[in-house]
């Protein structure tokens, strides 16, 4: 379930709720019970699994390995 952010229009009280994308919104203020709240637009953090091994920076050395990607290749990859 996504955890939403809304703001209050009439005390401008900031809260989260961690709600289902099927469920109605909340619109009421817990700070004045007002219903005046309105769902914020918010960044979030994805994160992805990849099966190829991948290089950091240019010259680090690659995840479960001792070489080192000078050309900017992982030499895990095979590539």
């Amino acid at each position: 379930m996504p955890i939403y952010e809304y703001e209050c229009g009439a005390c401008g009280h900031a809260f989260e709720r961690l709600e289902s994308m099927s469920k109605p919104t909340v619109h009421t203020c817990p700070e004045c019970g007002r219903k005046k709240a309105t769902r914020q637009l918010s960044t979030f953090a994805g994160m992805v699994k990849s099966e190829t091994p991948s290089c950091g920076d240019r010259g680090a050395a690659c995840r479960g390995s001792d070489s080192v990607c000078a050309s900017g290749r992982c030499p895990m990859s095979g590539a």
